[in-house]
């Protein structure tokens, strides 16, 4: 008789464990006006409301330091704010940091938006609760897929246009991050895949500055002077190269072929132009994801039996082909409301975790 009221009353803790308001905070690398992580934070912070999550965002200005700095405050103010649940990047020689301590403190960790590529690291932390108990998922895009993709459509559009071999620059980002790495051996081994494709150079710019990563193309364009494509990692660095190379007399679309990632607003109204070829996005979905993901996790409907605990987001890429679809996900994106729960397993016992842009859209009439 003794035992099963301990069976009861450990099951009504379990019960209003679960459905207690779980309070996530996201520690987000950049600042509030960044123009891809503004459009990330906006996604997370209506998902969290459509599932009923309390969310506090704090935001580290494109500072390592001010990151490290932000993650102490949290973990020192875990339980005065009450937070159950961090989101954040995983940012090479921190993100260890910060999973030995929240295992310390017992807050559960989630990791979005980077891949872990060092090898010797990945030895050390493993994946997911194995290693580290309470970091319990990581979400990241397939950016060697994307930058594949927008590298071979800039090629193709070249070769269309230009005879002979084509030069080919491509710019990332911050080489601390993987998601820079990724998108720079993609757009790698996108032009070794086509014979007349010469690998010109391809650099990291620090801290995704856009405006240095502007300069750089032209630069570099007047040291190899046969490239004609240019494949950025972000379109606010394609748009920064466009408007330096009109300084210079070249056309964007006519005498350089032009991409980048984000699915900025501009980007997509010079791809209509014709003055960018192509823009890979949909990224900007994994703070929903991951709240999706955490609402579920935390009513006891774990993710890791049908997902695992480490994942790719898939991306789209956006051309003129099919810039209807593109501009349609962002106009739905951009509501104040969604319905974020028809994505859930708690809310929805028939969701099958299907995170593409274009499956939301379908939904979100």
């Amino acid at each position: 008789m003794k035992s099963f009221f301990c069976i009861i009353f450990l099951a009504l803790q379990v019960s209003e464990y679960a459905t207690a308001k779980a309070h996530v905070v996201f520690l987000n690398p950049a600042e509030k006006s960044h123009p891809f992580w503004s459009q990330f934070t906006k996604l997370a912070q209506v998902s969290a409301t459509s599932l009923d999550l309390k969310l506090t965002v704090i935001y580290s200005n494109d500072s390592r330091k001010t990151f490290l700095k932000n993650y102490k405050q949290i973990s020192q103010d875990k339980k005065k704010e009450g937070y159950d649940y961090l989101v954040t990047v995983y940012m090479q020689h921190l993100g260890q940091i910060v999973l030995e301590e929240s295992e310390k403190i017992g807050l559960k960790t989630m990791f979005v938006n980077s891949d872990i590529r060092d090898k010797s690291v990945l030895r050390e932390i493993k994946k997911p609760r194995e290693v580290f108990k309470h970091w319990i998922g990581h979400i990241y895009p397939d950016d060697y897929q994307g930058a594949f993709d927008l590298a071979s459509q800039l090629i193709l559009k070249a070769e269309n246009q230009v005879p002979g071999m084509i030069g080919f620059i491509g710019i990332s980002g911050d080489r601390d991050t993987g998601v820079a790495t990724e998108r720079a051996r993609g757009f790698i081994d996108a032009c070794d895949s086509r014979p007349r494709c010469k690998m010109n150079q391809t650099i990291y710019q620090n801290n995704w500055n856009a405006e240095l990563a502007g300069k750089k193309a032209v630069t570099l364009a007047d040291r190899h002077p046969n490239t004609v494509v240019f494949a950025m990692a972000s379109d606010a660095m394609a748009l920064e190269a466009k408007r330096e190379f009109s300084k210079i007399g070249k056309q964007a679309g006519k005498d350089i072929y032009l991409g980048g990632f984000d699915w900025q607003k501009e980007a997509l109204l010079e791809i209509n132009k014709g003055s960018l070829e192509a823009s890979v996005g949909g990224h900007f979905m994994e703070g929903a994801w991951a709240m999706v993901l955490i609402k579920d996790y935390h009513m006891g409907k774990d993710f890791n039996k049908i997902l695992g605990t480490t994942f790719k987001s898939p991306m789209a890429l956006s051309t003129k082909a099919n810039l209807s679809d593109s501009k349609k996900a962002l106009e739905i994106m951009n509501r104040s409301t969604l319905d974020f729960k028809k994505l859930s397993r708690w809310h929805n016992k028939k969701a099958s975790y299907d995170f593409s842009i274009f499956n939301f859209l379908g939904t979100s009439k």
